[in-house]
């Protein structure tokens, strides 16, 4: 038995020679796109035998939660004072 994840209409996965044991754990690759149309097909020798109900795919992670640490670091850069002690003395005046 194949098993196909389809996302709107188009065959996005597939695993090959599923045993029917009533119950599979599946590992999504880290491309995967989320989203909400997503469903499961069963197929055998070509035929759909079934079709879930559509399903929503999700990130572990959130973006903004992702890109938080860096929004945060940028805000402490530009709201720290600037130090001027880098600056290269200025020679004495000639006399």
């Amino acid at each position: 038995m194949t098993i196909q994840l389809v996302k709107g209409g188009v065959n996005v996965l597939e695993w090959v020679n599923v045993a029917n044991t009533g119950q599979h754990e599946f590992k999504f690759p880290a491309s995967l796109r989320p989203g909400k149309d997503y469903s499961f097909d069963v197929v055998r020798n070509g035929d759909v035998l079934f079709t879930s109900r559509f399903f929503s795919i999700k990130r572990k992670i959130p973006l903004a939660l992702k890109f938080s640490p860096l929004v945060v670091a940028g805000i402490v850069l530009v709201i720290l004072p600037k130090n001027d002690t880098n600056r290269l003395a200025l020679p004495p005046s000639p006399n």
